[in-house]
C-alpha cells in the first residue's frame, strides 16, 4: 500500500473513484490531492483546497471495501506530516471522533479566517449536522489560526 500526494496533470482517476464511492465532489485546478493505492487501485483519496496561507480540507473518501481498517487516519497522518498550512474541515457531527483522533480540533468560527468562517456558514444551513474543525500547525501563524 502505497500513500503520496498526486501529481498527474488531470484528477480523472481520483474522480472516478469519487464517483465510484457515490461522492459528488470533483478534485480540480489548484487542489492538491493525496491517494491511497494498492496495486493500481485507488483505495482512499482526500483533497486540500488552497485558501490564501491555509486549507481546507474536503472530500476524505475510502473504498467502501477498505472502511473501518484506518485507511483515513494514515491519510490525514500523512498531510499532518507533510503540510505545515493550518488546516480547515467540517465533518459530520458523528466523525468528530476520528478527526480528534487524527490531531484536529473543535473550533468556535470566532477562531478561524473569514474566509473559512463564510464558508462554514454557507455548510451549517445543511440538513445533516457538520462541525467547524482544525489542525493548527506548530509552524503556522497563530494569528486567527489562518
Amino acid at each position: 500500500m502505497h500513500i503520496y500526494e498526486w501529481r498527474e496533470p488531470h484528477f480523472r482517476p481520483v474522480n472516478t473513484f469519487y464517483k465510484q464511492q457515490g461522492h459528488t465532489g470533483k478534485a480540480n485546478g489548484t487542489d492538491r490531492v493525496w491517494v491511497i493505492e494498492d496495486q493500481g487501485e485507488l483505495l482512499g483519496a482526500v483533497r486540500l483546497v488552497p485558501m490564501e496561507g491555509h486549507y481546507w480540507l474536503r472530500s476524505l473518501q475510502i473504498a467502501a471495501h477498505q472502511q473501518r481498517k484506518g485507511l483515513g487516519l494514515q491519510l490525514l497522518a500523512e498531510i499532518n506530516r507533510t503540510v505545515p498550512n493550518n488546516i480547515y474541515c467540517f465533518p459530520y457531527a458523528h466523525l468528530h471522533g476520528f478527526y480528534t483522533h487524527a490531531g484536529y480540533s473543535h473550533l468556535s468560527a470566532d477562531n478561524c479566517p473569514e474566509n473559512i468562517r463564510l464558508l462554514y456558514a454557507r455548510y451549517g444551513k445543511t440538513p445533516q449536522k457538520t462541525l467547524l474543525m482544525a489542525r493548527v500547525s506548530a509552524s503556522a501563524e497563530p494569528a486567527l489560526l489562518g
